[in-house]
């Protein structure tokens, strides 16, 4: 069994909004943090976002959806670079509100971490300094500042507002999804999963989101779409994010609920049929009619990674979740960014051995040309050897030759001619190519006269 203990603290939003009127303030307990408007706005531009979670022991997401939702402006990442600076940085007002006295309940709770990760007081206090600490075991494969853009983009991203016209990008794709979900001859009511459509293949998103859920799904795609270019990735014309210079993949797909099927006309029919043939005393096929109908019911699943997925709960919703989406975006680039390299080594070491044994079937082969060509260049060497011979013997005993002189001299050229070391060409029959087979080098007498 684990031990565990408390380390830090972190926000969580009351469960009926993230204001509080004052019959509820008198219901928080004493570690709950109680904020004006005005005063959560003062803290926010002097210490920031994440000094005051710090200070408050509250967790970043939260709080800021809580100054989106009370309008309280953000400063940028310009303002806290040139604060210190002799430039003159100008302060977003506090926009007015029906109600300034208003109470900001930061609730707390306790999260916990195993007892071997705290190891010192020391720590402790690391951990708490740390910012970001939502996201303190991500994106450890980017350099700080590229991280650090991504969490505060993470932080910031908010579905973009519906009256908002979707990207080019966007729209081009929806006239693609709509005209594949209208050709769709999967029967209405049937179970609709990338699974089940995995032999046509669809386009991403296609049959397996409903209408009334594509508007909003291409609205998260959009938010997501207008964060990525700004941290310098972009979008292809499938809907495949480029980050970090990879593509990265999303799978979308809504949830069905399984329904008890109502028969319909026709099937009632049918029914009938086969049960007056029955009572005939008739054989007859029952009609197979299926059991259940699946409805789509607006719930969404969104993963890029086997076994890592976001989704719509009772409680929460995709919304909810975008900037942890973004973040897991980056995070899966670099599963890609590894997989890509692997597969690269993988090739790179198969064209390397592809190439070795083409060099080696090639040295082979001519390192058995070689070898024939010695062997023929030896038997002609051995033939020039054995003309010498007998030219030796002919000057001893010359027999019944004539001219002799003449005879040797001739003799001893066609030696020379058979002879790779020596290679005279011949008048009448011309080089000889020693290291030929001596098929090829067969001396043949030509038919026929020449006159």
């Amino acid at each position: 069994m684990k031990i565990y203990e408390s380390l830090f603290t972190s926000l969580e939003v009351n469960e009926k909004g993230d204001m509080v009127n004052s019959e509820e303030v008198k219901k928080m307990s004493q570690n709950d943090i109680l904020l004006t408007r005005e005063e959560l706005y003062e803290e926010v531009w002097t210490l920031s976002v994440s000094g005051v979670a710090k200070k408050y022991g509250v967790d970043y997401p939260n709080l800021l959806k809580i100054c989106k939702n009370l309008k309280i402006p953000i400063p940028s990442m310009k303002y806290w670079a040139l604060r210190n600076t002799d430039e003159q940085m100008e302060i977003d007002k506090l926009p007015e509100s029906d109600n300034e006295i208003i109470n900001i309940a930061l609730k707390k709770r306790i999260q916990v971490l195993p007892i071997n990760e705290v190891k010192s007081p020391e720590r402790v206090e690391l951990v708490e300094k740390e910012p970001y600490l939502i996201y303190k075991d991500s994106l450890l494969f980017m350099e700080d500042n590229d991280k650090l853009r991504v969490f505060q983009e993470a932080e910031i991203i908010s579905v973009i507002d519906r009256s908002k016209r979707f990207s080019k990008p966007i729209i081009d794709y929806r006239k693609i999804v709509d005209d594949w979900n209208e050709k769709d001859r999967k029967e209405p009511l049937s179970k609709k999963t990338p699974d089940s459509y995995s032999s046509k293949n669809p386009p991403f998103l296609a049959g397996v989101i409903s209408n009334d859920t594509l508007h909003r799904v291409f609205r998260i795609l959009d938010t997501l779409l207008v964060s990525v270019e700004k941290l310098g990735g972009n979008i292809t014309n499938s809907m495949e994010f480029i980050i970090r210079g990879e593509v990265v993949k999303l799978a979308i797909y809504e949830y069905q609920d399984q329904v008890e099927h109502v028969l319909t006309k026709d099937e009632k029919q049918k029914l009938l049929e086969y049960e007056y043939q029955v009572k005939r005393g008739k054989y007859a096929y029952k009609p197979d009619i299926k059991k259940y109908d699946y409805v789509f019911n607006g719930r969404i699943n969104v993963s890029s990674r086997k076994g890592k997925y976001y989704k719509d709960t009772k409680t929460d919703s995709i919304e909810n979740q975008i900037g942890l989406i973004l973040i897991e975006l980056y995070e899966q680039s670099e599963i890609v960014r590894l997989a890509r390299l692997e597969a690269e080594e993988r090739e790179r070491i198969w064209k390397e051995e592809q190439e070795r044994q083409r060099a080696y079937k090639q040295r082979k082969a001519e390192e058995i040309q070689k070898t024939i060509e010695l062997r023929n260049c030896a038997i002609d060497f051995d033939t020039a050897c054995k003309i010498r011979a007998f030219i030796t013997a002919i000057k001893m005993n010359p027999g019944n030759i004539e001219n002799v002189e003449e005879w040797l001299e001739w003799a001893r050229k066609k030696a020379d001619w058979f002879d790779p070391t020596v290679a005279i060409e011949d008048e009448y029959l011309g080089k000889r190519n020693h290291g030929a087979d001596e098929e090829q080098k067969q001396l043949k007498t030509p038919y026929g006269y020449w006159w």
